[in-house]
């Protein structure tokens, strides 16, 4: 099943360092920056030894704040962060350098002194508010969206790169070890972040399974407004988005292998969607498509889309390929009846503006799943692409490399009354298609692991153009398939 899809929603949000609701997208985002100044805040009132700086008002902890603030009604938490900073401000601003004496001055050259001592307590207040303490580590990682190893690591390489990424946050691990992601602190506050950085040792650069986390500012402001380049998709576990790659590469290091394949998608402006295909416990694939093709149920596969379409391109194309499979369910004699497979484009196309985005990618599943039962199998996975060949195995259909198969046949059809594999092979610039019948295969080994198959196809594959392949196989009597 294929949806060609137009344009890209270009996802717009305003960063503050205050807290006011009309300018949060969400709860969430109001309460998170909530919480980052409430430690913010806290933190100045310690550097300055301050008597007021108690619980629960303050505190330096984030997840206490975060959940209070999701509790409490907006205007009761504009108040609290509006209290604690107004302390601040009088407590502070009256107040010299502490290393400045002041005598025999002009109220003028007071006045100076005192704005000399409030900006070296906002270039203090701003240490802080970037600093956010330090935190455990494990194996599943508290950051997860980017991370990198370099020997001249140092707090400056970290927190740009993160901020040039499009994250919030950037975690100094072991020296010379920087992770990036929107969240922090699940695993808990650590308290053995001693390791000097490997390029600066004067800085410390996190611990032994435990990061230095400080917050980064990851938008950029373009022509007035501000662009967030941070997408974060839902993960789609057990799902293929077969079609619409335009390139693909091998990732030999699986354990953050699906946020390798997102951020290579996150960092390219023509991709929309990716597919993370796990091939084996040491490698994987990772495809990147110019589309958000429709998702099929598919083990060791992990989707995603970065760049979702407007909701109208989506619901377009969700009416076109209901109208698609209401063809099939005509055509091949599936007679299923209801809304789900009429023939009016609009009511699809009303149905999708209307339903939450769950829903029609629900229907596109039962659609897919009743016409597979019917006889008709739509594209179940992906093949090959580029120099690679695969072999189907007609006992469970895995599959295994091969480097040599051949074409034996033509589109199989449903009046053949008997299971059948076919090979479904998209490519060039403008989608040529070709389907071709390798099977059935009376001189099959018993499985796909024997030294030599003979059924097959063969694919000229070259530098110049593009390739997709995935397998369909079709059941032509009543028997499911899996």
């Amino acid at each position: 099943m294929k949806m060609a899809i137009g344009s890209v929603m270009i996802l717009l949000f305003i960063l503050s360092a205050g807290v006011t609701s009309g300018l949060a997208n969400t709860k969430e985002q109001f309460c998170a920056t909530y919480a980052d100044k409430a430690v913010a805040q806290y933190n100045q009132g310690k550097q300055h030894n301050l008597p007021g700086i108690v619980p629960p008002a303050w505190s330096n902890d984030r997840n206490g704040h975060y959940n209070w603030c999701m509790m409490a009604p907006e205007n009761i938490v504009n108040s609290e962060d509006a209290k604690r900073q107004a302390y601040l401000d009088k407590n502070i601003t009256k107040t010299a350098p502490a290393n400045q004496v002041v005598t025999g001055v002009t109220v003028g050259q007071m006045t100076k002194v005192l704005d000399m001592g409030k900006i070296a307590d906002m270039a203090i207040a701003q240490r802080n508010q970037s600093y956010m303490g330090c935190f455990k580590d494990l194996k599943n990682r508290d950051l997860t969206g980017f991370s990198f190893h370099a020997p001249n690591m140092t707090k400056e390489l970290c927190m740009t790169t993160c901020q040039q990424k499009g994250f919030q946050y950037a975690g100094l691990q072991y020296s010379s070890y920087c992770f990036c992601g929107d969240s922090y602190g699940k695993s808990g506050e650590a308290n053995n972040c001693n390791m000097p950085c490997a390029g600066n040792k004067s800085e410390i650069c996190g611990g032994d399974w435990a990061n230095s986390l400080y917050r980064v500012q990851a938008a950029k402001t373009v022509a007035g407004a501000i662009y967030n380049k941070r997408l974060t998709p839902k993960m789609e576990k057990m799902t293929d988005r077969p079609g619409k790659d335009y390139t693909n590469f091998i990732i030999t290091q699986t354990e953050f292998g699906v946020n390798q394949c997102l951020q290579a998608c996150k960092n390219d402006i023509r991709c929309k969607a990716f597919t993370y295909v796990e091939i084996s416990d040491i490698k994987a694939h990772c495809y990147l498509k110019n589309g958000i093709p429709s998702p099929v149920k598919k083990k060791n596969c992990t989707s995603g889309i970065v760049r979702p379409n407007n909701k109208t391109d989506y619901c377009n194309n969700y009416a076109t390929d209901a109208i698609r499979s209401s063809n099939i369910n005509r055509t091949n004699d599936c007679n299923y009846p209801g809304n789900r497979w009429s023939s009016n484009y609009q009511s699809h196309f009303s149905f999708c503006m209307k339903a939450p985005f769950e829903r029609s990618q629900q229907e596109i599943f039962e659609r897919e799943k009743l016409l597979k039962k019917c006889g008709q199998s739509t594209i179940s996975g992906d093949l090959a692409a580029y120099d690679m060949c695969y072999q189907v195995n007609k006992d469970d259909g895995k599959i295994s490399f091969y480097p040599i198969i051949k074409n034996v046949g033509t589109h199989p059809w449903k009046s053949a009354k008997k299971v059948q594999y076919g090979i479904h092979v998209q490519y060039g610039t403008i989608s040529t298609e070709k389907l071709y019948h390798i099977g059935p295969f009376p001189s099959w080994k018993l499985n796909a692991g024997e030294t030599q198959e003979l059924s097959g196809i063969s694919i000229p594959f070259n530098s110049n153009t593009l390739y997709h392949v995935s397998w369909q196989i079709w059941h032509d009597d009543d028997t499911n398939q899996s």
